[in-house]
């Protein structure tokens, strides 16, 4: 099994991390999303202070976050 650590880009800049094929990414069937409290601070800062795309991208992220945690 791989641990693979997403950093605030993961949830800002690129798809949604739920549809990204991590399997094939990783070349494993099992695998662990792992995001760390920095990251979370992040995209909350993000959630609250910055404007436009950014924003939505990270209010998007934290609500998702929360749901499947």
């Amino acid at each position: 099994m791989k641990y693979l650590f997403l950093d605030t880009n993961s949830f800002i800049e690129f798809q949604p991390f739920e549809s990204i094929k991590w399997s094939e990414i990783c070349g494993e069937s099992e695998y662990t999303l792992v995001i760390s409290p920095v990251v979370i601070r992040e995209i909350n800062k993000h959630k609250d202070s910055s404007k436009g795309r950014k924003r939505e991208r990270a209010r998007k992220a934290r609500k998702r976050i929360i749901e499947i945690a």
